[in-house]
């Protein structure tokens, strides 16, 4: 039998239709390989991401931070304009502040793990920090961490239910202001929790 014969005996209508399953196998395969890898990649993104908050949470209660923390609350913020003796803190803080700004951490578990110091560091040091910006070349100086607060305190504002579901843009800064006079009227105590919480690098009470 020639091939021409096997050909006009072939039942076409079933080669087809195990043509088409086939087909639809490998763009079941092709769709399950494509969605493993992105899979795998949202996983190794995780990971990574869980990585740096460790490596930030760990960095942020070792005892060269929290040196710095009680270093901080002891200034004379009444007597001094250079924000430089807050600089080392500031730094972490920024720091946290350029990773939000870019994405890699979200807001919500940045307020959970470091919100409550960001708010009052910031609030503690501002004032310093908008006296060195007016200096030629500094404009930006801390402009992530600043950008970093205020949308804590938004959230802290949503959290405390002063707005229901979003902070109306025109009362925004009315607001944060607000909760900034707030967390002033609380520094004393903050202080003095930070005074206290000064550990040594093995871990050992102060």
């Amino acid at each position: 039998m020639c091939v021409w014969q096997v050909l006009c005996n072939a039942d076409w209508t079933m080669i087809s239709a195990v043509a088409t399953v086939i087909g639809a196998i490998a763009a079941v395969v092709a769709t399950v390989g494509v969605l493993f890898a992105f899979r795998q990649l949202q996983v190794s993104k995780k990971a990574a991401v869980f990585e740096i908050m460790a490596e930030l949470d760990r960095e942020f209660n070792s005892g060269r931070i929290l040196k710095l923390r009680e270093r901080t609350v002891n200034l004379d913020f009444a007597n001094f304009d250079e924000p430089v003796q807050c600089e080392d803190l500031l730094d972490f803080f920024e720091k946290i502040g350029f990773l939000e700004n870019d994405g890699v951490i979200l807001l919500d578990p940045i307020y959970e793990m470091w919100g409550y110091w960001i708010e009052r560091y910031w609030v503690l040091c501002e004032k310093q920090v908008y006296k060195r910006r007016k200096e030629p070349g500094d404009g930006t100086y801390y402009d992530k961490l600043e950008i970093l607060f205020n949308k804590l305190a938004k959230l802290s504002l949503q959290k405390m239910q002063k707005a229901k579901a979003s902070i109306d843009p025109k009362m925004a800064n009315k607001e944060i202001e607000a909760y900034k006079d707030k967390i002033k009227k609380e520094l004393k105590e903050f202080k003095e929790e930070e005074r206290n919480s000064d550990i040594n690098e093995n871990g050992n009470n102060k």
